[in-house]
């Protein structure tokens, strides 16, 4: 009685697996393949104006970006976003918080 049970929890666990296989599929064609790729693009050299002159470069993508002006301006930028957003945010989740935590008229 034991191993029928124990089959059927095999089978089940493989039904799942089987149906449950193309949404894994889907996901890493559309997710992993493109950070995989981005990834890997990132590292080498392209010359748009030339197609064949193409190879590895290294850090020196990233190296070249860090030290223009405008990612400097850039990251700047995205650290007053973010604290702007964050304390405009709690101040207004807080606010309506505070406003529904209170006795109204008609509600016991």
């Amino acid at each position: 009685m034991v191993s029928a049970s124990r089959r059927l929890r095999g089978r089940g666990a493989l039904f799942i697996f089987l149906t449950t296989l193309p949404a894994l599929a889907i996901i890493t064609i559309f997710t992993l393949y493109p950070i995989a790729f981005a990834l890997w693009s990132s590292f080498s050299f392209y010359d748009l104006t030339n197609p064949e002159k193409t190879g590895f470069a290294g850090i020196t993508n990233y190296a070249g970006a860090l030290q223009t002006t405008g990612f400097q301006h850039s990251v700047e930028a995205s650290v007053v976003f973010v604290i702007a957003s964050f304390f405009l945010v709690v101040g207004l989740a807080l606010g309506s918080a505070l406003l529904l935590n209170e006795k109204f008229r008609g509600v016991k």
